[in-house]
């Protein structure tokens, strides 16, 4: 059972860094374009930009971590039900109640 846990939790902290990572990328894609009205006015150019978008992601990292977990989350869950891996894990004789306490373990780690 420990071995299940650690293969679920790992799945589920790589989808849920890989979820918030994106996340992140799309927040800083439309604050760079929401900025971009502001070049130009006094010494307001692409470097201050990027500046100000280096120094504001972490802030922002750490607000998109929960939805991350949650859709990272799912992700995994469905691409496991896709590949028949509940299945496998319940013909085995784990219960659905295990299968959830082993995703939200460490999904209570982002919270």
């Amino acid at each position: 059972m420990n071995t299940l846990n650690r293969y679920i939790g790992r799945e589920v902290v790589k989808g849920a860094g890989f979820a918030a990572l994106v996340l992140l990328a799309l927040l800083n894609f439309f604050t760079f374009a929401d900025e971009l009205r502001d070049l130009g006015e006094g010494n307001y150019g692409l470097g201050s930009i990027f500046l100000y978008l280096t120094l504001t992601s972490p802030h922002s990292l750490y607000e998109l971590i929960p939805s991350g977990a949650l859709i990272g989350g799912l992700a995994v869950l469905g691409n496991m039900a896709g590949n028949h891996e509940l299945v496998a894990m319940q013909a085995a004789g784990v219960s659905r109640g295990r299968i959830v306490w082993a995703v939200c373990a460490p999904g209570s780690a982002f919270r």
